[in-house]
């Protein structure tokens, strides 16, 4: 055996503070606590863990400004996983050298946990947040094509598209809530089930839908937006995107782009949307397939939203953090 895994291995053994810090980052705090034998800190963290879901699950039941719940939770995640690495780390460098190691720092008891963490890692991201990359520039201005997105998987309640894998002829849904108009969400099609969709709700059941020279029309009514800038385009050879702030009925703005005024589906029929139904469209409205493309999209059933797309929390073409939430 090299030098360098006998270092590594001896570290381990020895409960120094990186290895310490390295269980807590890699596994989470609770982790970390229980590999120094420090049970009652491991309880600590493992109900902080799950304090963001509690709030924002509340949030979203109770009608609370649940957007900006979701967003703090996500990272008050991360904060617990920096402020517990460090507490790990300093809490093992006064950790008694030839004292009696607790038994659940055994490896016999953390080997189990490490599976644990393995299999409650894939039901985490399909019951509590979701983490998605954006392969399109759908949805420019709000997202850039390369960002990750955190999802709230919970924020609406449950359906059968949460189970890892598909059972045909099994529709189920329970803890349903509704969504709300403008909410950017992350859906399925029944027409291509294995890919996830990201778009934003303008319609929601009963309304009629239309655009009309790319204005936006609900219930025969146009929508305000007011010019707000350019955006940038990806295309060396295309014009900047004129970017708008568009304004729904119930008062939530959010940024859109257009390439045109007159480009196909800036204007439409208009579409009644179906009870139990939703209409979704891309922000970037005319580099965008969405509800507007009845014969392959469509409205969306409420069965098929995943979750509420609540966080920006970083961009692989640009590699660095963004932490920029989504309204």
């Amino acid at each position: 055996m090299s030098t360098l895994a006998l270092s590594v291995l001896q570290g381990f053994r020895a409960r120094s503070p990186w290895a310490a810090a390295l269980v807590a980052a890699l596994l989470s705090p609770v982790a970390g606590f229980l590999f120094l034998g420090c049970g009652w800190w491991s309880v600590a963290y493992g109900v902080a863990w799950f304090m963001p879901a509690w709030v924002a699950g509340a949030a979203s039941y109770f009608g609370w400004t649940a957007l900006e719940g979701e967003t703090a939770s996500v990272v008050f995640l991360a904060a617990i996983v920096v402020l517990g690495t460090c507490h790990c780390y300093v809490a093992a460098k006064r950790w008694p050298r030839d004292g009696k190691r607790a038994w659940y720092s055994r490896w016999y008891v953390l080997t189990p946990v490490f599976v644990v963490f393995l299999i409650a890692a894939p039901i985490f991201k399909a019951l509590v947040y979701g983490y998605y990359a954006i392969p399109s520039r759908s949805m420019v201005p709000t997202i850039e094509k390369g960002d990750r997105v955190i999802v709230a998987m919970f924020a609406y309640g449950y359906t059968h598209h949460h189970l890892p894998g598909r059972i045909p002829g099994v529709a189920f849904g329970f803890l349903l809530q509704e969504p709300r108009r403008g909410d950017v969400v992350v859906y399925k099609l029944s027409t291509d089930n294995p890919t996830d969709y990201i778009g934003r709700i303008v319609g929601l059941p009963g309304d009629v839908i239309q655009l009309r020279d790319s204005v936006l029309f609900i219930n025969r009514q146009p929508e305000p937006r007011f010019p707000d800038g350019w955006v940038p385009t990806d295309d060396p050879k295309g014009a900047p995107l004129r970017r708008y702030t568009e304004v729904f009925p119930e008062g939530s703005r959010h940024q859109i782009a257009e390439v045109t005024e007159n480009s196909p589906y800036d204007t439409t029929p208009e579409f009644v949307v179906p009870a139990g139904g939703y209409f979704m469209l891309g922000d970037n409205r005319d580099r965008s397939r969405d509800s507007r493309f009845s014969n392959e999209h469509g409205p969306v059933p409420r069965a098929d939203i995943l979750g509420k797309a609540v966080l920006i929390l970083w961009n692989d073409e640009e590699d660095w953090f963004k932490y920029v939430p989504i309204r």
